[in-house]
């Protein structure tokens, strides 16, 4: 009965959350699993570590899979540290060696604390103009001439005094 409500409870703060808050939620997800994983550490690696290591997995996927690279510098790098962080956690297990969750839950703090304190300064979605930034094209975005099949050729009498085309510029 308590999963449930927890369950409900959650969807429903999935379901209204902003932007920013849905990314921090993520952000602390991550952080929860890989602290699990790190704490029930053992040798040789229990089932529960595992899972624990897939769930951070997935999220940060979900994290890198959610930004826009194309968008600006910052958002390249952010994509390459959201990267760096999945390969950790892949590598953690691979290696024997949970050290590595150490410094992914570092970066995953300060990546918090940033998203805690957006959240705060922001606590409403971005209202994004319909004319403002990049977007989508779409198919009636893109005007269609009819198709060339070749340059025109100029038919005026070359200097050489001989009819036809020139390939003179």
């Amino acid at each position: 009965m308590e999963q449930d409500v927890q369950a409900t409870y959650l969807e429903a703060a999935v379901a209204t959350a902003t932007p920013q808050k849905l990314r921090l939620m993520l952000i602390e997800g991550a952080i929860r699993f890989a602290t699990a994983a790190r704490e029930q550490w053992c040798d040789p690696i229990s089932y529960e570590v595992l899972e624990n290591l897939r769930r951070c997995h997935q999220i940060l996927a979900e994290l890198y899979a959610s930004v826009r690279q194309e968008e600006s510098e910052l958002a390249k790098t952010t994509a390459e540290l959201y990267l760096f962080l999945y390969r950790e956690v892949l590598a953690a297990p691979a290696d024997a060696d949970p050290s590595r969750l150490d410094g992914v839950l570092k970066v995953l703090d300060i990546e918090r604390e940033t998203w805690r304190q957006l959240c705060e300064l922001m606590p409403d979605a971005p209202v994004r103009e319909e004319d403002s930034g990049p977007r989508e094209i779409t198919a009636g975005d893109v005007q269609v001439d009819q198709p060339t099949y070749g340059a025109p050729c100029d038919t005026t009498p070359s200097s050489t005094g001989g009819e036809g085309f020139s390939l003179e510029a």
